[in-house]
């Protein structure tokens, strides 16, 4: 794939649902690519409703939330008052008791990992190319760049963060 409406098309379900913002960069694309192939390879045939709620730049390094349906329904705990008024609580930390809520759990935390390796590989790739980089200031900014891109950002030249319309982005 070579650009962000590839990725989209390729797998629409991760970028169909409500989404705040997507913002993908050049140097990141890559990365971002094979996550979302090991994400589609952990789901398998039930996507369960995953999809992307924003990807973003933070200090340098790729941001990455998202949103899974649960299986599941929620551990519940019904308390009956001695007027006969109840109330539904969700019990916070209840371990799962059946195996499809295991295998939820499971998924969840498989995702998570994948994720947190993607944004963690971040700070050693430059947002316009892929190339190794290291993390930079620029005026306040923190960015991570490769030598090449980081000189060109120094004497005011945009290296080219993000895909423009014309190239799918």
């Amino acid at each position: 794939m070579s650009n962000p409406d590839d990725l989209k098309r390729k797998y629409s379900y991760m970028f169909s649902g409500q989404h705040i913002a997507l913002s993908f960069y050049r140097g990141w694309h890559a990365l971002l690519e094979q996550l979302c192939k090991d994400i589609d390879l952990l789901l398998g045939e039930d996507k369960r409703d995953f999809h992307w709620v924003q990807i973003k730049e933070k200090l340098g390094t790729i941001r990455l939330y998202w949103r899974i349906e649960d299986l599941a329904p929620a551990t519940r705990l019904t308390v009956i008052s001695s007027d006969g008024t109840s109330a539904d609580f969700k019990i916070v930390g209840a371990k799962p008791r059946h195996s499809l809520e295991v295998e939820e759990q499971v998924l969840r935390e498989n995702i998570s990992t994948l994720i947190d390796e993607a944004e963690a590989a971040t700070f050693h790739i430059c947002m316009a190319c892929g190339s190794p980089g290291k993390q930079r200031r620029f005026r306040g900014y923190i960015v991570t760049l490769c030598d090449e891109h980081a000189r060109q950002r120094s004497k005011g030249i945009d290296p080219g963060y993000w895909f423009d319309a014309s190239e799918g982005g």
